[in-house]
């Protein structure tokens, strides 16, 4: 019983440290100028900021565009209150039925993306209000041991 909690602490501590990370890299990208095409490292359209972040600093593999992305794992999180830090978020901008924006929740009702409006740059947004509200679809969770970890 002793090491099972052993490995239990250890997994939460480790996944825990690993959405820091993953947050702390997204971060770094604040006021990056949004371009179309791009993941990296001074420029970004939205999937590639997801992409550079969880792929080519972490080691995840992903997709590299939002829809494929979004159709990575069955497990969609569609209440925003069952979203955690470090969640990939998407959205269907256009409202034209599928996703084609995505970003990472950094809790508290806010998430960090490439904003190809306004913003035009790496950006934190509230998911309950304003253009981003209505638009949510779904969210995903990576998990460290998954089969998205390279």
């Amino acid at each position: 019983m002793k090491s099972l909690l052993l490995v239990f602490i250890s997994f939460v501590f480790l996944y825990g440290s690993f959405i820091d990370r993953a947050v702390d890299i997204a971060k770094s990208k604040l006021g990056s100028p949004y371009r179309y095409g791009k993941s990296g490292e001074n420029s970004f359209d939205c999937s590639g900021f997801v992409y550079y972040v969880y792929h080519k600093r972490l080691g995840f593999y992903l997709p590299r565009t939002a829809y494929d992305m979004s159709n990575m794992s069955e497990d969609k999180i569609f209440e925003k209150d069952a979203l955690k830090r470090g969640d990939l978020l998407f959205f269907d901008t256009r409202d034209r039925g599928y996703v084609n924006h995505v970003g990472i929740y950094l809790g508290n009702k806010r998430f960090i993306h490439a904003s190809s409006g306004k913003a035009y740059q790496v950006t934190i947004s509230p998911l309950d209000r304003g253009f981003y509200r209505d638009r949510f679809l779904w969210g995903i969770r990576l998990e460290r041991s998954s089969k998205f970890h390279q």
